[in-house]
């Protein structure tokens, strides 16, 4: 697989499943899936009220607070609820029926999607401060720019492979990567 940059700039707002707010489609797989049929899927949404959850059947997913306060889901399958706040990875099932209160405000949130029995997934979030290697293997990896100026440890020798991502950005690779310095979420599909 080839390393390809998705510029936040090239992200147009679509409507949630449930038609409750949007999202920014980052990647997905195969090409083209809709909704119903992706094997994997990242995007970032944008959460301005209080409300339900669209829910994914037979889907499982990751979400982290990127921006904003915290927020609060109301597990309701479950009977419990769990606060989110910046950086935290949390891992449910589309299938459970959600619902999130915001009490700081409006958030922004990384969303990754697997189809269970299909493909899973994984996020980690890193302050950067020392050069970190990343892939290198064939999983597929998604590198999102928490932060501005991350970029690879290259560029600074402004080879063909070089690469620099503004907050928000997301590099999609399989072949190791050398991040220098930024805040990232890391996701991993296998």
């Amino acid at each position: 697989m080839q390393t390809v940059l998705h510029r936040w700039s090239d992200r147009r707002p679509v409507p949630w499943k449930n038609g409750g707010g949007i999202t920014h489609d980052v990647a997905s797989w195969p090409p083209g899936a809709g909704a119903d049929d992706f094997h994997w899927r990242v995007s970032i949404a944008d959460v301005d009220a209080p409300g339900p959850f669209s829910t994914f059947p037979g889907v499982d997913r990751i979400i982290t607070l990127i921006e904003g306060g915290s927020m609060v889901l109301d597990l309701q399958n479950e009977g419990r609820q769990h606060t989110l706040t910046p950086g935290e990875p949390f891992a449910f099932s589309g299938d459970d029926t959600l619902a999130c209160h915001l009490p700081e405000g409006p958030t922004r949130d990384l969303n990754v999607m697997t189809r269970r029995g299909v493909c899973s997934g994984d996020v980690s979030v890193h302050q950067v401060t020392d050069p970190l290697t990343l892939g290198g293997n064939s999983r597929r990896h998604l590198l999102v720019a928490l932060s501005d100026a991350v970029a690879d440890e290259r560029t600074s020798q402004r080879t063909d492979e070089a690469w620099e991502l503004d907050r928000l950005d997301v590099l999609e690779f399989s072949a190791a990567v050398q991040v220098r310095a930024g805040l990232v979420a890391v996701i991993r599909i296998w």
